[in-house]
């Protein structure tokens, strides 16, 4: 796993500068950037101490290694908008998104287009 590039991908889901997210860990803004570029080898104190300031666990962080190929950013950050939801609104998420799949087979079945799709819309 590149763990530069997923301090990365959280810092900038939660719309973070490297400055911010340096204060709320106490590193340096050097060390993140470092880290982040891949010219510093990251440790688990450190790492540990940016999923404390991003609210996460270190399994949260490392959990792109469970999927066989890794999770683009919009993904990543469906995911953690989806965390932050009670049970009965995640179902809700879920059925909204299952239906939306649904409607565009529907589309497709039929010869219409995603391109037409997306100019209906």
């Amino acid at each position: 796993m590149d763990v530069g590039l997923r301090v990365k991908q959280l810092r900038k889901m939660r719309k973070m500068t490297t400055k911010e997210l340096s204060a709320l860990c106490g590193v340096s803004q050097s060390t993140i950037s470092k880290l982040e570029n891949g010219n510093r080898t990251p440790d688990i104190p450190i790492i540990q101490k940016i999923c404390d300031a991003f609210g996460i666990t270190l399994l949260d962080f490392f959990m792109t290694e469970k999927v066989d190929e890794p999770l683009s950013d919009s993904l990543v950050e469906l995911i953690y908008i989806a965390k932050q939801l009670d049970e009965e609104q995640v179902e809700k998420l879920c059925a909204f998104l299952r239906s939306f799949i649904e409607k565009e087979r529907t589309f497709e079945a039929r010869g219409i287009s995603r391109e037409k799709i997306k100019n209906i819309g």
